[in-house]
């Protein structure tokens, strides 16, 4: 009889154990993304973020996954793209074999709303390029899951999906 409440008692204790440092993994957990989404809102609020693209999706050609390292940086008065781009061009220059979503723009118009189950919708139209005009628009998610879609006045428009992560500063 003794033995059976001993086993009873431990199964008890053991089970209470499990349960204390379940509840606090996952409130670590929750603190985690908490501290991710903070982040990201705040890279946001003050333009000091990077998009990376993961997935380029051209229209009219399969989706597919992107190897090198292609980003849109977003410093505050600065936009520098570094995208791949396929798709058909409307008006294309002569002889270049450069991206044209490879550019540095410090002339653009910023707009940012807030979504209503959370995130961000940012459209970022340049002003300086002289090739074309783009329009980036870019939904930003709180876990920093993103998606751009890019267009342009002589090109298709292409999309591409990725991330968020706040710009690294110096130190």
């Amino acid at each position: 009889m003794k033995t059976h409440t001993r086993i009873a008692s431990l199964l008890v204790i053991i089970f209470s154990i499990i349960l204390i440092s379940t509840s606090s993994f996952a409130q670590t957990k929750d603190q985690k993304k908490a501290a991710k989404a903070e982040k990201i809102k705040t890279a946001v609020e003050s333009k000091q973020y990077v998009f990376v693209a993961q997935t380029m999706i051209p229209i009219g050609f399969r989706s597919r996954q992107v190897t090198t390292p292609y980003d849109v940086s977003v410093f505050g008065d600065s936009l520098i793209s570094y995208l791949p781009y396929m798709g058909r061009a409307y008006n294309a220059s002569y002889g270049s074999t450069d991206s044209p979503l490879s550019f540095t723009s410090t002339q653009f118009d910023y707009s940012k709303t807030d979504r209503k189950k959370g995130g961000w919708d940012v459209v970022i139209k340049t002003k300086d390029i002289t090739a074309d005009t783009y329009t980036y628009q870019l939904t930003i998610y709180d876990n920093g899951s993103a998606y751009l879609q890019v267009s342009g006045n002589n090109r298709q428009s292409i999309s591409f999906d990725g991330y968020v992560t706040p710009r690294k500063t110096k130190k």
